[in-house]
């Protein structure tokens, strides 16, 4: 039985066929979160993320994106931030939506394991490349 290419985060006409077990960033990050039973951590993600959101409704921009992370002791007074931002700002507009946000923070969370044939290994690859 094939599944819609909709249910798969796919446009219509494609297949699962064609694109074996490929899914949308937006599916990625929803299957991670379930792998690793992360719901109750993306829940405190999204609010702090809510939190910030002020330039632009929806959006975190660098400058809160920068706030946010200074809050813990890893991050004061180093690149990191910039770095981070960068890396998660997956279309290089200048903002992170909520799922750029969220699918960054598990990428790069220690706790996230280093499976590639699962959800959230998938996740972490597409940060790297």
């Amino acid at each position: 039985m094939s599944v819609p290419a909709r249910a798969l985060g796919l446009q219509e006409g494609y297949s699962q066929e064609q694109w074996g077990p490929w899914c949308s960033f937006g599916m990625l990050v929803q299957q991670a979160v379930a792998e690793l039973s992360w719901q109750e951590n993306a829940a405190q993600v999204i609010k702090l993320f809510k939190e910030h959101s002020k330039k632009k409704e929806g959006y975190l921009s660098k400058d809160e994106f920068v706030t946010i992370l200074q809050r813990y002791p890893c991050c004061k007074e180093t690149h990191y931030p910039s770095a981070f931002f960068e890396l998660f700002d997956r279309n290089e507009d200048g903002y992170l939506s909520e799922s750029d946000f969220l699918g960054g923070m598990l990428a790069v969370s220690p706790l996230t394991p280093h499976k590639l044939d699962s959800p959230s290994g998938q996740l972490r690859m597409q940060f790297i490349f």
